[in-house]
């Protein structure tokens, strides 16, 4: 028995440890996208600008602790919530984040839904059909397009910079992305785009964190509630 209550209480004083880790270092380590403009990106002189990032100077300036920021890996990141090297990622697209029991969401702090950003060939309706289509493949909502249509041809990439370059060079004839997102690819692109509403579903933008820090979580799910 006296085993039984030893092996409880270490498992428990690690696991407050590894919480109370996160709020006492004096700064928080957070993965972001470096290129997902306009949430979170490198602006022309090389700093970290956006949306997400002004959310997360608000967070931490609430906890009292500074940010160290380092770009989210999609294949990386959940070891590296796991293993303490990031104490959270914040990205919407991260479908095997969503996936994996073993991590945790915060609350919500935006909502956007997914369009389709085409060259003017493609019509609204049925336009997009036995087209090249190209999308995040990691994205976690990716199979609400694919039940609106499976008569086109999917081309996949990792990062938010190469749809953009494969659109440009008209590699693929759209690309799905968040409406957000599309609407800063539309800046600097000529007028031979335009973003067509497919009334897809909108989603949440959350915040991800391992399990074992549920405390960090709970803590900026009051902040996200009175911001």
């Amino acid at each position: 028995m006296f085993k039984v209550f030893l092996l409880l209480f270490l498992f428990l004083s690690t696991l407050f440890s590894n919480q109370l880790d996160s709020l006492s270092k004096g700064y928080l380590v957070v993965a972001v996208k470096y290129d997902h403009k306009p949430m979170s990106y490198l602006n022309e002189f090389g700093r970290l600008s956006g949306k997400e990032i002004d959310l997360l100077k608000d967070i931490v300036d609430k906890l009292n602790v500074n940010i160290k920021f380092v770009e989210l890996n999609n294949k990386r990141v959940i070891n590296m919530l796991k293993t303490n090297k990031i104490d959270m990622a914040i990205d919407s697209s991260l479908k095997s984040l969503n996936e994996d029991k073993t991590l945790i969401h915060s609350k919500a702090y935006y909502f956007d839904k997914q369009v389709l950003l085409a060259s003017n060939t493609i019509l609204k309706n049925s336009g997009f059909e036995k087209k090249k289509i190209g999308a995040f493949k990691n994205s976690a909502y990716l199979s609400e397009f694919k039940n609106l249509s499976e008569k086109n041809n999917l081309v996949l990439f990792s990062e938010y910079f190469q749809l953009k370059k494969a659109l440009k060079a008209k590699n693929v004839d759209g690309v799905i992305i968040d409406s957000n997102t599309a609407n800063s690819f539309l800046k600097t692109l000529d007028n031979n785009f335009k973003i067509i509403d497919l009334n897809l579903k909108t989603h949440p933008y959350t915040m991800v964190f391992d399990s074992k820090n549920i405390l960090l979580k709970n803590k900026i799910d009051k902040i996200l509630e009175n911001l």
